[in-house]
């Protein structure tokens, strides 16, 4: 084989065009568009100063400059630069011939990428990436772009125009989920004879598919694909940037003819499943009555298994020796069978023609321990495959073994490609379907804010389906909530993450659960998400009232109902004159901070401290008493104020006296609260005199039943609230820093919660609060 060093960060820099003679680091755009003797090679850059080792395509080629997107590209081509912009063939450039194969070797860690996640094509997959590697082959029509994620790598498809005659963009082709933030050894090979690439990680193949002709690029300017024989290693658009480390680029081509056989596959599978499989390329039919094959087991330098071969190897054609109770599969391909010891993971195997060493797998005279190598491109249960540019054998059979430097490695009982040379070169197909790692809310969350959205984040990246919902059921009566497909704006999809937006606040206090159609969401290899059909995977339930302290102009906001403070709201002045009322201003299903100062209400309707309207009502005088309650059942909070034992209704929150009720005797002893003390969603009044609590459940202004609770002293402060999310409010009693509640409005309390000092200063608040309330 030949082997072409381009760049090697141990002895030269990437942008001095003088420290290789194979081939200069240029900056694609001014490559050909400006004089490169005018200010010398280092000024082809965009950006100019050359930092070390670090390339950064954020100024477009190989420098650290502005942090900037922008669509240079540069590389190696076998092109000189002179004269004004015209360039002549290198003939010291390594040959980028597809037919007679290459492969394009780089050491590559990605710093930091960031791209614009742009869908070209709208298949749901991103078409733009910070880093690309692209060759094309003397042949222009047999190039390949491959593009670089943080956590994907993924081949550059055509999207074409009607006609096919040209195409609009560089879309995302085959992918594959892989981590690239670490430094790998990638080869790019590339093979003409089947119009195929193939992209190996540290040996292992990770990546293929079919060559591309990306000449008919439908783009205006020069195109890093409209010349032959080019290697671009960066990028060439303005909606991504990348820094990267290159540690070592070169190019192999495949050396002369092969002169004798050379072992091309090796299988050390599981149990019995042993192979070894022998390739003629030397134009002529080989009689194997010279030839054996040895295996040395533990460190000997004599065999204990020798094998003569017999038959005959057509030129072009492979000859397998497989042990007598191989699989099946095995021994379909077998041209030879053995009931002989065969070999394990720490054997050395010797080819040998009359005596004379031809090949080698392994290092006789040496046992390694378990095996040579690893992962994937090691000796012990797994298969090798010699790499394109391997025509010759390893003739000493002492010298130290590295598998990963001639070889490809496959999984444990990898054999569907022996008995041809290079016999499907396929990257493992994903056929596994993705699964939830994370729900946002968590499975049985509870206290969650009714305007949260939802999240699901998935074990890999995915794509929206073509169809499928998300549906949103109340869990005590399967009632639908809401019904979103995946294809809306209101199912976002980044990455492994989606997040659903539920048109609508969830209902406080409620449990819900989620359905996922199966298909609804997809993996990169279009494995279909399975989905959520049943009521238990993933429920939750939403925050119900709870309470907060006003203290001065902070709303101190306990979400849970643990006694602490979650959150905390600054509102008004809270000077005495100041009277804090809470309610749903706006029908989200959240309640929100109103400030009474005088007549003049302040409705802050999304929860930021600042006043959103302001609304007259009343005299604002000592003798006014405001209160809130949902009056019609609309779920909107209102307006009521209470002056004497008129409590005057305003339904639809514009100042005027809708309705009046004559409740009470308005005397100073009468406390007025507010409630909906039946479930029928709307609110009703309810007067406490000393320890008697009166209930009006219709709003008709007479009693309807009556509660006995507390003391009724003046250290008792009487509170409504749905304090057991059943739809209905019921009493609780503070009295200093502790809080009575009674669930079934018996007059007996049920639960007794710590929370806040009990100042005088205090003044104690209920509500279904935001969380963004901040």
């Amino acid at each position: 084989m030949s082997k072409t060093i381009l760049y090697d960060n141990t002895t030269v820099t990437p942008d001095d065009s003088q420290a290789t003679t194979n081939g200069a680091w240029f900056d694609f755009d001014k490559r050909l568009a400006s004089n490169p003797f005018s200010s010398g090679d280092a000024e082809q850059f965009v950006n100019g100063t050359n930092t070390g080792t670090i390339l950064n395509t954020t100024g477009g080629g190989a420098n650290q400059t502005d942090g900037s997107n922008n669509d240079n590209t540069a590389g190696y081509s076998n092109y000189s630069l002179v004269g004004f912009g015209f360039s002549e063939v290198r003939n010291d450039f390594p040959k980028l011939n597809a037919d007679n194969g290459y492969t394009l070797s780089f050491t590559l860690q990605v710093i930091d990428e960031q791209n614009t996640n742009e869908d070209i094509d709208g298949d749901g997959k991103n078409d733009r990436a910070g880093f690309s590697v692209s060759v094309v082959s003397e042949d222009t029509s047999e190039a390949i772009e491959i593009s670089f994620e943080e956590d994907q790598i993924w081949a550059q498809g055509i999207d074409p125009n009607a006609d096919a005659a040209s195409f609009n963009s560089l879309i995302q082709a085959e992918v594959v989920d892989f981590v690239t933030t670490t430094q790998v050894n990638y080869d790019l090979e590339v093979s003409g004879q089947d119009n195929k690439y193939y992209l190996f990680a540290d040996g292992e193949l990770i990546l293929d598919g079919d060559l591309r002709d990306y000449s008919a690029v439908n783009a205006s300017g020069l195109q890093p694909y409209d010349n032959s024989s080019q290697i671009s290693l960066s990028d060439r658009t303005d909606d991504a940037r990348s820094i990267v480390e290159l540690s070592e680029i070169s190019v192999t081509n495949p050396s002369a003819t092969p002169t004798d056989l050379l072992i091309s596959e090796y299988v050390e599978g599981s149990s019995n499943n042993k192979a070894i499989e022998l390739y003629n390329g030397t134009g002529s039919a080989i009689d194997l009555t010279d030839y054996t094959l040895e295996f040395y087991s533990n460190g000997n330098t004599t065999p204990g298994t020798s094998i003569d071969l017999s038959g005959t190897v057509a030129s072009g054609d492979v000859f397998v020796l497989a042990d007598v109770d191989a699989d099946a599969t095995i021994l379909a391909q077998a041209d030879q069978t053995s009931a002989s010891t065969f070999f394990n993971g720490d054997d050395a195997i010797v080819l040998k023609k009359s005596g004379t060493v031809l090949d080698v797998i392994g290092q006789v005279g040496t046992d390694p321990g378990t095996e040579w190598g690893s992962g994937n491109v090691s000796t012990q249960n797994n298969t090798l495959r010699r790499k394109p540019s391997i025509n010759s054998g390893d003739t000493n059979e002492t010298d130290a073994f590295d598998p990963s430097t001639e070889w490809y490695g496959f999984a444990t009982d990898t054999f569907d490609g022996l008995g041809v040379y290079r016999g499907n070169i396929t990257a493992p197909s994903d056929t596994t379907a993705p699964s939830v790692t994370t729900f946002t809310p968590a499975d049985d969350a509870t206290s969650i804010a009714v305007e949260a959205n939802l999240e699901i984040q998935f074990d890999e990246d995915i794509v929206k389906g073509t169809n499928g919902d998300i549906v949103i059921k109340q869990a005590s009566n399967d009632q639908v909530f809401e019904t979103m497909n995946v294809t809306s704006a209101q199912v976002e999809v980044n990455a492994n993450t989606v997040t659903i937006d539920p048109s609508s606040n969830l209902d406080p206090l409620t449990e819900y659960y989620v359905e996922v159609s199966s298909g609804a969401f997809k993996d990169t290899s279009e494995n279909d998400y399975l989905g959520i059909s049943d009521t238990t995977t993933w429920n939750f339930t939403t925050a119900g009232e709870t309470i907060a302290i006003r203290r001065g102009n902070q709303i101190l906001i306990d979400d849970d109902s643990d006694g602490t403070t979650d959150r905390t709201l600054l509102y008004g002045s809270g000077s005495g004159e100041d009277q804090y009322l809470v309610g749903d201003w706006d029908g989200d299903n959240t309640d929100e901070i109103a400030v009474r100062r005088g007549n003049a209400i302040h409705f802050d309707n999304d929860s930021d401290g600042a006043t959103d309207s302001t609304l007259l009502y009343g005299s604002g005088a000592g003798e006014d008493q405001y209160l809130v309650g949902d009056w019609d059942g609309d779920n909107t909070d209102e307006i009521a104020v209470r002056r004497g034992n008129v409590i005057h209704l305003d339904d639809n929150s514009d100042g005027a006296t809708d309705r009046y009720l004559f409740y009470g005797t308005g005397a100073g002893e009468d406390q007025y609260l507010v409630g909906d003390w039946d479930g029928d969603n709307t609110d009703e009044i309810a007067l406490r005199r000393g320890k008697v609590i009166h209930l009006d459940d219709d709003s008709d202004g007479a009693t309807d039943r009556y509660l006995f609770y507390g003391t009724g002293a003046g250290e008792d402060e009487y509170l409504a609230g749905d304090w057991d999310n059943d739809g209905i409010d019921e009493i609780a009693l503070r009295r200093n820093n502790r809080f009575l509640m009674n669930y079934d409005t018996d007059g007996r309390s049920d639960r007794n919660l710590v929370y806040g000092l009990g100042n005088a200063e205090d003044e104690y608040l209920i509500g279904v609060f935001s969380d963004s309330m901040v």
